[in-house]
């Protein structure tokens, strides 16, 4: 009967008797049916995509609805005041905090790891900055006047780090374009992303048993897909 394990059942459960050889490793792999990487299983992309677009839009919405606890309160226009202008202004803060730390983490992503990056990033640091730099020119308004000082620095410093963010996630873009391919999973089918998945699940279980010693998943773990058995000759 033959055996249908998957790969990463196998590594869990093989026996392995004298020396345990990289190429014998990797024709296991070859063979044995391959589990999907977590983000290729369609509910759980799914799933995290929903909560994405959620998770995005409370926080690039944030600034948007403490500018409109401002301009939404009739107070500062003459009327009467639906709710008290301090409690306009601390919703407007907390709501440009929220998007301070939002552009500052979405820019910091885009920097540091070149995986993170999609236009969606870029568009959504753009969005802030419109929001701030419109709600700057609002703010200059008289009817303002009262809350001007203390409300202008959050909106300020949005528009700021937005415009300086554009400007970093620019540069990086360029510069960091000559080596786009150098990363592992570039250039791969989706056949070999779930082999390189699997490849480093089964080295993990492996050292985890004591089969492995760390030292050769580290070298293996970077070795190009299809080159474990020159491993074992070194």
């Amino acid at each position: 009967m033959s055996d249908l394990r998957t790969a990463v059942d196998w590594a869990r459960t093989a026996r392995f008797e004298g020396p345990v050889r990289l190429g014998d490793i990797e024709a296991e792999l070859e063979r044995r049916p391959l589990e999907s990487p977590p983000e290729d299983r369609p509910w759980a992309g799914r799933l995290a995509m929903s909560l994405g677009f959620v998770l995005h839009g409370v926080l690039i919405g944030a600034p948007a609805l403490g500018t409109l606890a401002l301009v939404a309160n009739p107070g500062f226009w003459g009327g009467a005041p639906v709710w008290s202008e301090g409690l306009s202004l601390q919703l407007y803060v907390a709501g440009y905090v929220v998007g301070i730390l939002y552009a500052v983490a979405a820019v910091v992503m885009w920097v540091a790891d070149r995986r993170r990056r999609s236009r969606q990033g870029l568009q959504l640091v753009s969005l802030l900055a419109v929001i701030a730099v419109l709600t700057c020119g609002l703010l200059l308004l008289p009817a303002f006047a009262e809350v001007r000082a203390n409300a202008l620095t959050p909106a300020v410093v949005l528009a700021a780090l937005s415009l300086a963010g554009l400007l970093a996630m620019t540069l990086t873009s360029r510069l960091r374009s000559d080596d786009a391919a150098e990363h592992p999973l570039d250039g791969l089918d989706a056949h070999g992303k779930q082999l390189l998945h699997n490849r480093t699940e089964v080295l993990r279980i492996l050292v985890q048993r004591g089969v492995l010693p760390r030292d050769v998943m580290s070298k293996a773990i970077l070795a190009p897909l299809g080159t474990w058995s020159t491993l074992d000759d070194q």
